[in-house]
């Protein structure tokens, strides 16, 4: 691996990379460079990303077939984030992320106290959601304590999981994470 600034952007379908489709290929780069990539997956022929009539809704588009709307997938906390899309199995998230833990619970009008996670199997339709734990997420010189749903999901074929942020430490670069827990749940 090396890194790559986004002026030079390699070209995803050359000799070694697997090939995007032309109908999806401008918009994992286009995404990337205007909201980072907690908002959005691509893989095996799928780009998902929050969308449809709410930014809380999820749209899935497929390089053939019309795209399909999963309406108030965000719930009505949050908007969704930290997509994962592979193994037939589609992820996200209403939550924030652990650095987010020293700014007030409510503030950009974000609920950090409530979250869900969400998966969709691409090939049955079939939706899980679970709501998040809320926990204690500590500073760790002691200055603070909060009761927030802080931290990021991810999945394999057949699991979730929630990786939960319970400590942080302010420094003059910003909020690192020092510690987490890990959830696990089943998707069958």
């Amino acid at each position: 691996m090396s890194y790559r600034p986004p002026s030079l952007w390699p070209d995803i379908d050359q000799a070694g990379a697997p090939p995007i489709c032309p109908r999806l290929r401008q918009k994992p780069l286009t995404e990337q460079i205007k909201h980072g990539e907690r908002e959005f997956a691509y893989g095996d022929g799928y780009f998902a990303k929050p969308g449809g009539r709410l930014r809380r809704d999820v749209r899935i588009e497929r390089c053939h077939g019309r795209p399909t709307i999963l309406p108030e997938s965000g719930g009505p906390e949050n908007e969704p984030e930290n997509f994962d899309l592979r193994d037939g199995l589609l992820t996200w998230d209403t939550a924030h992320p652990g650095f987010e833990f020293n700014e007030y619970p409510h503030s950009e009008g974000a609920d950090r106290t409530r979250g869900m996670l969400y998966s969709y199997d691409l090939s049955t339709g079939r939706r899980h959601d679970w709501r998040l734990p809320r926990l204690p997420v500590r500073e760790t010189n002691g200055r603070f304590s909060v009761v927030s749903v802080l931290g990021y999901s991810t999945h394999t074929a057949n699991m979730v999981f929630w990786i939960a942020t319970t400590a942080g430490e302010i420094t003059r670069g910003g909020v690192e994470v020092k510690s987490s827990a890990v959830y696990a749940a089943s998707t069958g």
